[in-house]
């Protein structure tokens, strides 16, 4: 019998396993499992869920609970990480990691074959540091929030939409900053038009969001140049990447957008990411995402390329997250999906 190879799909901050119908890695897991079937590997592909904006120590301890009570002990090991998730699968197997766990962690990390980074800060982000601030992590938990009302829901109440996109216009035009009180009060009125059991769901994550926000400020630039001196390749593992890059806001793409109100709005806010961040997906500058071999480059925005995209005829249907103009289509997922699957089952070349 041919030996079961484990695959640990890692979620960046803010990522989830499922809100009901919503899911983090949905799309990438289906596809996955084809994949890895062309590739005449067997394989159990796992979705993680981590402390969504908790340390990159807790985060990696909490993936190691979670690879030790999933994978068998003898089985082999895959990490694929997207966004800060690649963080964590890097410094799991870190050598001579020091982190608070009762378990064997060398034990663990020698079974790891493989590590791919899927938009990774290895260099961090300027955005780290605005959603470090106060104001930052309102506006981030209300995105967050906004987001899944919207994808839930379909479409929020009219007067609700109109002061949220508001709100989120201000920023991006960088004018004068929403006041905290009414960031606050859009939140409560988003989660109180969903129903009660998704409104107990994400109660649930905002509570934890609220608990540990100790990941915003290790992302910053100044912190990543200490994580690299700190961390260190394992000699057995392999290490792919895969970069991606949006198109930068014009206003040909904003025309093109047409009448859509929520298409406008979160191109406004994509635009002024864009603006913070440079050349690179929305949310990570491109020369923080290369570490290792490169599998694939990615034209999409940070959220395209786990499957958050525009593709209604799929099956399930691909929903977009943020409008960046990017036009990432199902076949580019595949293209870039099919590049990790291959890099992984490739193993290590011979002696």
């Amino acid at each position: 019998m041919s030996t079961t190879h484990h695959i640990f799909l890692i979620p960046g901050f803010f990522g989830f396993v499922n809100f009901g119908r919503l899911v983090y890695f949905g799309h990438v897991r289906d596809y996955l499992e084809d994949a890895f079937a062309r590739e005449r590997m067997r394989v159990e592909i796992h979705r993680v869920r981590l402390g969504p904006t908790s340390s990159l120590r807790v985060r990696a301890a909490e993936l190691l609970r979670f690879v030790h009570e999933t994978a068998p002990t003898s089985a082999p090991i895959h990490l694929i990480g997207h966004s800060t998730g690649g963080l964590d699968a890097r410094l799991l197997v870190t050598p001579s990691l020091d982190i608070e766990t009762d378990l064997d962690i060398e034990a663990h990390a020698r079974r790891v074959r493989s590590i791919v980074s899927v938009a990774t800060p290895h260099l961090g982000t300027p955005l780290a540091g605005f959603f470090s601030s106060m104001m930052g992590q309102r506006v981030l938990r209300l995105l967050s929030v906004g987001t899944i009302a919207v994808l839930r829901r379909g479409r929020l109440p009219a007067a609700l939409f109109a002061r949220g996109a508001g709100a989120v216009a201000r920023l991006a035009l960088n004018r004068a900053s929403p006041p905290l009180a009414l960031l606050d009060h859009l939140e409560s009125e988003l989660l109180g038009n969903l129903e009660p059991q998704q409104r107990e769901l994400l109660d649930s994550f905002l509570r934890d969001v609220r608990g540990d926000q100790a990941l915003m400020p290790q992302l910053t630039p100044e912190a990543m140049d200490l994580f690299e001196a700190a961390t260190a390749d394992r000699p057995d593992v392999r290490y792919g990447c895969i970069p991606v890059l949006a198109t930068a806001p014009s206003l040909r793409t904003r025309v093109g957008l047409g009448l859509g109100a929520w298409a406008h709005a979160t191109y406004s806010l994509y635009a002024w990411l864009h603006g913070r961040v440079g050349e690179g997906d929305g949310i990570v500058p491109i020369a923080s995402q290369r570490r290792g071999l490169v599998l694939h480059e990615a034209h999409g925005d940070h959220l395209d390329v786990i499957g958050h995209f525009e593709g209604p005829d799929s099956t399930p249907p691909h929903v977009d997250w943020l409008t960046s103009g990017s036009g990432f289509s199902r076949p580019q997922f595949e293209a870039l999906w099919t590049s990790v699957a291959r890099f992984v089952a490739a193993g290590p070349p011979a002696p």
